[in-house]
């Protein structure tokens, strides 16, 4: 059974900016409010980081609130962000009834083998996970034909492929929203839809000002990733700094051709990686950037390569939706490293500032928040950078 209403509490307590950037892909939940002095039924909404979004209104809370204390099992999720351009932001949900908690977990249990209704409900979470990213890897690797299946069968649509879009925007996954948005305009042209294809082209139009139709290296195997050193440097550089301040340069240079003729596609990258070094320490920035991203195309596997390319890159002001591309590649491969999270936050916060988009604000500052997290105490000079951009220092 579903009942599709508009929640209530979306006007206060600035609820309004946060639904402003939300979208139908969000995953949102509810939960009984047990101290509220107001309604004792009161059952609140929140997004999947737990922030809140508005309240199940009175009149259909008095009736629900029962059946979730008794244990009945429900789903809620964003069916349409209303107003804007000048109207108040509200949110249209859906609210299906799933069934008794112990028999939805009982019906799950049976189909794990009878396992316990805890690794049951784990399960259960992951086979949803695993469809959702299913489908996403669908929708990003342009595999239209299974795409129109789901479509077929109700388990996607052109506007959910949109939300996604549009999400991966928001997320700073800039690459995968080119991605998504070049499988939606497929899309608008088998289905007819003019100005969802006109929507596609418009977006478009600016990730191919940056270049986004010329494909990067994806990496092809696990590595082991570079640790940054607590100065800030990396051990992958030590021999050209040492070259530097020994005035040993000419060896240096020997040493690395050398690897450039002979030597694995591990000791060639690494080779490019340090000429490139040398070049930007001249500040002959754009060879540099040309040896570094040369040096990824060798080995695309090292995050240290993409991570820091989109450094230099920003230190050059090279636009940060360029930027960003690098940087999500050495994301993926090192999501431990504070250094390329920090990074992130400032791209995210120069994007806004220049494509004039706010919906990456609050993404720029979680990015911070989690770099501030994966600190090492010994990164002294990184930890004080991270504060004074989150305006605590």
């Amino acid at each position: 059974m579903e009942q599709m209403f508009r929640l209530a509490g979306v006007t206060f307590e600035g609820r309004q900016s946060l639904i402003a950037g939300l979208s139908t892909y969000d995953e949102i939940y509810m939960e009984r409010d047990y101290y509220n002095r107001y309604d004792r039924n009161a059952i609140g909404v929140y997004t999947k980081s737990g922030l809140s979004i508005g309240w199940i209104p009175k009149e259909i809370a008095r009736r629900l609130a029962p059946k979730l204390d008794d244990g009945d099992n429900y789903e809620i999720r964003i069916n349409r962000i209303l107003g804007g351009n000048g109207l108040s932001y509200g949110i249209e949900v859906i609210l299906r009834e799933i069934g008794s908690q112990l028999d939805f977990k009982q019906k799950i249990a049976d189909m794990i083998n009878n396992q316990t209704l805890t690794h049951s409900e784990t399960a259960l979470n992951l086979i949803n996970q695993s469809i959702r990213e299913q489908h996403e890897q669908y929708i990003l690797d342009r595999n239209v034909e299974e795409i129109i299946r789901l479509i077929q069968n109700g388990w996607l649509s052109l506007e959910k492929i949109q939300d996604f879009a549009n999400f991966c925007f928001r997320r700073g996954r800039f690459e995968d929203c080119f991605m998504a948005l070049i499988t939606l305009e497929e899309l608008s042209h088998n289905y007819g839809d003019h100005e969802l294809g006109e929507f596609c082209q418009d977006n478009l139009r600016v990730f191919y000002s940056y270049g986004y139709e010329n494909p990067l290296p994806k990496p092809t195997k696990y590595y082991f990733q570079t640790e940054e050193n607590d100065d800030e440097t990396y051990p992958d550089l030590a021999h050209v700094y040492n070259a530097v301040n020994n005035n040993t340069i000419d060896i240096l240079l020997d040493s690395l051709h050398e690897d450039l003729e002979k030597g694995s596609n591990e000791s060639k990258s690494a080779a490019l990686f340090a000429l490139g070094e040398l070049h930007y320490l001249k500040q002959d920035n754009q060879k540099a950037i040309e040896l570094y991203i040369h040096a990824i195309r060798v080995n695309p596997n090292k995050a240290l390569y993409w991570g820091y390319t989109a450094q230099v890159m920003n230190r050059n002001n090279v636009h940060p939706l360029i930027s960003s591309r690098f940087l999500q590649r050495a994301l993926e491969l090192d999501s431990m490293n504070p250094r390329w999270h920090f990074l992130q936050s400032i791209l995210l916060l120069a994007i806004s500032n220049q494509e004039e988009i706010q919906d990456l604000i609050q993404e720029a500052v979680v990015a911070a928040n989690h770099a501030l997290e994966l600190c090492r105490p010994a990164q002294v000079g990184l930890r004080r950078a991270i504060l004074r951009l989150l305006g605590q220092e």
